[in-house]
C-alpha cells in the first residue's frame, strides 16, 4: 500500500494542476458580448438559412443564378422552347425579367428541370416529348383553375370550377397513361435490341478477346488509343485505382 500512495498523490497533484490552468485559460479569454455574438452569428448566418449550414437561397446566391451561368446559346433554346410550347408562361416571364428580376430568377429556377426534361424528351422521341408537353400543359391549366376556384365566392360557381378541374384532370390522367405506355414501348425496344446485341457477342467470343487483346497492348499506357469498351481514350487515367497501384508499387 505504502508503494502505491506517493502514485496516487502525484495523479492527485497533476489533476489539480490541469484544472488550475483551465481555469487560467478561461479567464483569460472573456465570453464575447451580446454585441460580438450578434455580429458573430450573422457573419456565419447565409441568407435564407440557419448558422452552420453554408446555404444561401438568396436572388444573389449561385443557385439563384442558374440561369445566368447556362451559355448564351442554351439559354436561347430554353427561351424558344418556352415560347413554342408555353406561350402564357413565356409572357409572365418576359413580365418578370423586366420588373421583378429576383423573382424571375426564382421562377426560372422551378421551371428548368422540367423544361429541360422536356426538351431531352422531344429530341429522344417526338411523340414522347409531345405527350409530356401535353400533359404539363394540363397541369399548368388546372392550377389556375384551381386559383379561381379559391378566389370564387358564390357556391354555384365554385360547383362549375370544381367540374372543370375534374375534367382536365381526367383528360391529364389520360395523357399520362399514353405518356408511360410510349416509355413502356420504348424500353421493349431497347431491350430486344440489347437482347440481339448480347446473342450476336456470345458466337464472337474468341474473335472479341482476341481484338480487345490487341487493341489493349498496341500502345504504352496514356496514349490516346480508344477504348475497347466506351470508345473513350484509355490510358494510364482510365481506370483510377491503375494509377494508384503504380504509386503504392513504384520503387522509392
Amino acid at each position: 500500500m505504502s508503494g502505491c500512495e506517493p502514485r496516487w498523490r502525484y495523479g492527485v497533484i497533476v489533476c489539480f494542476a490541469i484544472g488550475l490552468a483551465a481555469g487560467g485559460v478561461s479567464q483569460a479569454q472573456p465570453a464575447p458580448s451580446e454585441e460580438q455574438s450578434a455580429t458573430e452569428q450573422e457573419r456565419e448566418r447565409p441568407e435564407g438559412g440557419r448558422p452552420g449550414w453554408g446555404r444561401h437561397k438568396g436572388p444573389d446566391s449561385r443557385r439563384g443564378r442558374f440561369f445566368e451561368r447556362i451559355p448564351e446559346e442554351e439559354r436561347a433554346k430554353v427561351r424558344e422552347f418556352i415560347e413554342e410550347h408555353f406561350p402564357r408562361l413565356a409572357s409572365e416571364m418576359r413580365d418578370l425579367e423586366t420588373l421583378n428580376p429576383d423573382l424571375f430568377r426564382q421562377r426560372i429556377r422551378d421551371v428548368m428541370p422540367r423544361v429541360l426534361r422536356l426538351m431531352r424528351e422531344l429530341d429522344k422521341d417526338e411523340k414522347l416529348g409531345r405527350l409530356g408537353i401535353k400533359e404539363e400543359r394540363l397541369e399548368i391549366e388546372i392550377q389556375q383553375v384551381a386559383r379561381k376556384y379559391f378566389d370564387a365566392s358564390e357556391e354555384q360557381q365554385q360547383a362549375d370550377l370544381r367540374a372543370e378541374i375534374e375534367d382536365l384532370i381526367g383528360r391529364q390522367f389520360d395523357v399520362r397513361q399514353k405518356r408511360t405506355e410510349r416509355m413502356i414501348e420504348l424500353l421493349e425496344k431497347r431491350l430486344t435490341r440489347l437482347k440481339r446485341q448480347a446473342h450476336a457477342r456470345s458466337g464472337q467470343r474468341d474473335e472479341s478477346i482476341a481484338r480487345d487483346v490487341e487493341l489493349l497492348l498496341s500502345s504504352p499506357p496514356g496514349s490516346q488509343v480508344r477504348s475497347r469498351h466506351h470508345g473513350r481514350p484509355h490510358g494510364k487515367k482510365l481506370h483510377p485505382m491503375v494509377g494508384e497501384q503504380e504509386k503504392k508499387t513504384r520503387p522509392e
